[in-house]
C-alpha cells in the first residue's frame, strides 16, 4: 500500500545513516546510563548491534520512511512508531536469548534517542518539508493510448480509480477461444481467513480491554472534573449488512451537544468538544471502549469506520458505491484512517475502504495496525472539518 520509491543516492545514503543510528542510539544510552561503556553487559550490545542496525532499516522501510513524506509531523510520528517496534523486538530478543541480555534501562533510553535521530535524519535529507503533489488522472477519463505512451517512456501513471477499476484490479485473466477475458471472483473470506481474523480480533481486543481497565480511573476522573457525568456514551452506527448497532465511546462533547442539531460531523475548533475531550480525541483514546464491540463481534480491529445512520443514508444517496463498505465488519482503524484523516471527504475515504475490501489480506491488516501507531502521534489527523458538511454528490473518483 505504500507509494513507489524511486531509489537514488539519497535513499541509499539514508539507509546507511539509519543503519548507523540504531547502534549509535544504544551507545549513547550506555553513556547516559553508566557514564561510560561498562564491561558488564556491553558484550551483549556488541552481539546485537548488527541486529539493531538491520532491524531499524527494516522497520523504517515498513513505515515508509524512505518514501516522500507529507509533513515533518508525519516524519517524526513514523520515526517514533518505527523506533518503538525496534525497542519491543530488541527487548524480546534480550529476554528470550540470555546471551543478548541488555540492561532494560539502556533499551528504554535508546528508544527515544533513536526516534529523534531517525526524525532528524528525515529533516536533514529534506523529507516532509513540503507536501508532494502527485500528477494523477481519473481512470474513466484517461485514454488507454496515453497510459501506454507514458509507461513505455518509463513514467509512472497515477489513476484515481472508479468502482469498476477497483474491481478489475483483483480480476483473474481467463483465456477464451477467441481472446482474453477478466473474471471477477465473488467477495468472501475463506474459512481459515475468517478464523485467523477473528482470533486476531479477540487477542487484540483483550489487550485493549486490559489497557482500558488500567486507564479508565484517571481518564474517567478527568472527564468528570471537566464536564461531569457520564463518562461513557453509546451511539448508533451502521455495521456489516447495514445492521445498526451501538458503539461505546468515552464522552468528549458536552452533555446534550446534538440535542438541537442532530447528527453533525465535528468541525475544527468545535465548541461542543470539551477541553479533556479535545485531548482524548487527539490521541484517539476516546475510541478505546470500542474493543468491547470487537469482542462482541460487531466490529473488527481493522475495517471501514462505522458511520452514523443519518449520515450513512445521506452518503449512500450522494456517493455511488458507498453501501459496498458494509460488506465487511466495520473496524476501529482502517486504510482511510492511516492515509487520510478525520476531515478527509467521505468519497475519498470510500476509495480507501474499497481498496481494503477488494485487496484484503492478513498482511494488509498487520500493516494498517502498525501504521495506526504513528497516526496516534499525529494530532492534526484528528482535527474536524473546516467547513460544515453539505452534499457529496459524485461517484467514486
Amino acid at each position: 500500500m505504500s507509494r513507489r520509491v524511486h531509489w537514488g543516492p539519497r535513499q541509499y545514503l539514508l539507509v546507511l545513516v539509519d543503519a548507523l543510528i540504531g547502534p549509535l542510539s544504544f551507545l549513547l544510552a550506555f553513556y547516559i546510563r553508566f557514564r561510560g561503556l561498562p564491561l558488564v553487559n556491553f558484550h551483549a550490545f556488541e552481539a546485537v548491534a548488527a541486529f539493531v542496525a538491520v532491524l531499524g532499516v527494516g522497520m523504517n522501510s515498513l513505515y515508509g520512511l524512505y518514501e516522500e513524506i507529507g509533513s515533518r509531523e508525519e516524519a517524526f510520528a513514523l520515526s517514533v512508531a518505527s523506533a518503538f517496534l525496534v525497542l519491543v523486538l530488541t527487548m524480546a530478543l534480550s529476554f528470550f536469548l540470555r546471551a543478548f541480555a541488555l540492561p532494560r534501562s539502556v533499551i528504554l533510553i535508546a528508544w527515544p534517542l533513536a526516534a529523534v535521530l531517525y526524525g532528524l535524519a528525515r529533516v536533514a535529507f529534506g523529507q516532509g518539508a513540503t507536501a508532494q503533489e502527485v500528477p494523477r488522472h481519473r481512470a474513466d477519463e484517461l485514454v488507454p493510448e496515453d497510459v501506454l505512451r507514458e509507461t513505455a517512456a518509463g513514467r509512472e501513471v497515477v489513476l484515481e480509480p472508479d468502482l469498476l477499476t477497483l474491481l478489475l484490479s483483483t480480476a483473474r485473466i481467463v483465456r477464451l477461444p477467441d481472446g482474453v477475458a477478466l473474471a471477477l471472483s465473488a467477495y468472501e473470506l475463506h474459512p481459515h481467513q475468517r478464523f485467523v481474523r477473528r482470533t486476531v480480533d479477540v487477542i487484540l481486543g483483550l489487550l485493549g480491554l486490559t489497557l482500558l481497565v488500567v486507564l479508565i480511573v484517571p481518564v474517567g476522573l478527568a472527564v468528570i472534573l471537566d464536564s461531569g457525568l457520564p463518562i461513557f456514551y453509546a451511539q448508533d452506527r451502521v455495521g456489516q449488512g447495514e445492521q445498526v448497532f451501538r458503539i461505546i465511546k468515552i464522552r468528549t462533547m458536552r452533555n446534550g451537544a446534538e440535542d438541537g442539531t442532530g447528527a453533525v460531523l465535528a468541525q475544527a475548533d468545535d465548541e461542543r468538544v470539551t477541553a479533556v475531550g479535545r485531548f482524548l480525541r487527539a490521541i484517539r483514546l476516546d475510541e478505546l471502549p470500542q474493543v468491547w464491540n470487537v469482542l462482541r463481534g460487531e466490529m473488527s480491529i481493522v475495517g471501514p469506520r462505522p458511520e452514523r445512520p443519518e449520515l450513512y443514508e445521506q452518503f449512500k444517496k450522494d456517493i455511488s458505491g458507498y453501501a459496498v463498505r458494509t460488506l465487511v465488519r466495520p473496524g476501529m482503524t482502517g486504510l482511510a484512517q492511516v492515509y487520510g484523516n478525520y476531515a478527509t471527504e467521505p468519497a475519498v475515504k470510500l476509495q480507501y475502504d474499497l481498496v481494503y475490501i477488494f485487496r484484503y489480506s492478513l498482511g494488509l491488516d498487520l500493516f494498517i495496525v502498525l501504521r495506526t501507531i504513528s497516526v496516534l502521534l499525529q494530532p492534526s489527523k484528528a482535527k474536524g472539518r473546516e467547513e460544515p458538511i453539505q452534499s457529496w454528490t459524485h461517484s467514486v473518483h
